[in-house]
Parts: C-alpha cells; structure tokens; sequence
C-alpha cells in the first residue's frame, strides 16, 4: 500500500466580524492567549492553545462567514506522483 502524506503543520484562518470580539471570545471563553495584532488598522490577530496558533481574520478579503485552514505536508508529490503510476500503485500493495 503506498504511503499515504503526513501533515506536519496546520495553519487555521478564521474570517471573523469583529476581530476583538473574537479576540475575547477565544482568550476568555476558550482558553486561548493573545499572540499578535497585524497591520495599521488591526485587521489580523492571532491566539494560541498547547503549541497551536489560531489566525483570525477581519479584513474583509477573505470568504465572508467561512474559514480557511492551511496545512504542510510531507511525502505529497511523492504520493501524487504514484497515483498516475498504476504500475507502481500496484507494487506498493503487494
């Protein structure tokens, strides 16, 4: 069986309304802890949990009422690569 791609980071954005009502919702409500504000009007900000950062996103720019999250990944050309290869596909199984 071929090897499936590991991530190795996960990168959340959240397009929020109000980015410092989202920043109290997180810290005070769930846990969270302020990490970062970004640009002249602050339209960006990130909190953080247990090693993993949450970006919330108030710009505008993004999906309204949706979020996006990013990821990293190992081992995913090689992967991707195999799949057009039924001939290799098939020696991984066996």
């Amino acid at each position: 069986m071929s090897k499936s791609p590991e991530i190795t980071l996960m990168n959340p954005v959240f397009a929020v309304a109000n980015l410092t009502d989202s920043i109290d919702y997180y810290c005070d409500a769930s846990g969270f802890e302020f990490s970062w504000k970004w640009g002249t009007l602050i339209v960006r900000a990130a909190v953080s949990a247990h090693g993993y950062e949450l970006k919330l996103d108030a710009s505008g720019s993004g999906p309204t009422g949706k979020s996006v999250v990013y990821f990293q990944m190992k081992g995913l050309s090689c992967y991707l690569s195999i799949q057009d290869r039924p001939d290799l596909t098939s020696a991984l199984v066996q």
